[in-house]
């Protein structure tokens, strides 16, 4: 396979995936009151804890452009929107 044609399969498949959709419903799976929050420490663990492992500081910026306090809730299908969204290119 050439570098070419892993490239045109990787595009294809990140198309395929609906990453947003997929993280939403692992909340849903999770929010056993169905109100669409998730207390911000939780999230903050599972942040740290869980997956990519990001550190404190790096929690500490994304609550930060997220708006989103320690002591509240966080609505997760608008932090997953944040979350997800694309980085803008500033170079």
């Amino acid at each position: 396979m050439s570098f070419a044609d892993f490239l045109e399969v990787m595009h294809l498949q990140t198309r395929a995936e609906d990453l947003p959709t997929e993280v939403i419903k692992a909340f849903q799976a999770a929010d056993i009151s169905h109100n669409g929050t998730i207390p911000a420490r939780q999230l903050a663990h599972m942040l740290v804890h869980w997956g990519e492992q990001l550190s404190s500081k790096e929690v500490e910026q994304i609550f930060r452009e997220a708006n989103v306090s320690l002591n509240g809730y966080v609505k997760y299908e608008d932090f997953v929107k944040i979350a997800c969204a694309p980085v803008p290119d500033y170079y």
